[in-house]
């Protein structure tokens, strides 16, 4: 069975990828985990070095209450910031040329190899190479290596029972591979 797609890469498209990729890849997992508390801790000690000397003065430490609210804050809001970040990122990628929007996009999926067809190239991707199927809320991720995937909107299917469907097949051409 094959499947041919064509669409428009959208911004948003960008944006689910690098904030499903964050919440779900374990090597972004554990670097946002370490950015959730190290970023706090630095806060936290900070408060720490501005509370000591004013409480030997007998001053009240508005400044250690400041840092130690601006832990709470970072730790309680970290996601927001997080997804703050990542639209900024494609902001400045748009702006530098790096990210193209509005340029349709032909995938074609065969027997042994998929096909990314867009007006200024031409790639095609064995199964061999794919590391990784993930499922978001908006699109399904075709994994080519730890941080690199091709997005394939949920969009572009027609039910639920294609997208099934699809999903089986893409998987089944992964494990083929696998095990051979």
């Amino acid at each position: 069975m094959n499947y041919t797609f064509t669409y428009k890469i959208e911004k948003d498209d960008y944006y689910q990828f690098n904030r499903f990729h964050i919440r779900h890849s374990a090597f972004a997992k554990r670097r946002q985990l370490t950015m959730r508390f190290l970023i706090p801790g630095i806060f936290i000690a900070a408060a720490a070095l501005f509370y000591l000397p004013s409480r030997a003065q007998g001053d009240f430490p508005v400044i250690s209450v400041a840092y130690l609210a601006l832990a709470v804050l970072f730790g309680v809001f970290f996601n927001q910031i997080s997804d703050f970040a990542i639209k900024r990122n494609i902001k400045k990628m748009q702006r530098s040329g790096r990210i193209h929007y509005d340029k349709d996009i032909n995938y074609e999926f065969g027997d042994d190899l998929f096909r990314e067809t867009t007006p200024d190239s031409t790639a095609e991707i064995k199964y061999s190479i794919i590391t990784e199927v993930a499922e978001g809320k908006k699109a399904i991720y075709i994994y080519v290596n730890l941080q690199q995937a091709h997005i394939v909107p949920l969009r572009v299917f027609a039910s639920e029972q294609e997208r099934g469907e699809f999903l089986r097949f893409i998987k089944s051409k992964i494990a083929e591979y696998k095990t051979n």
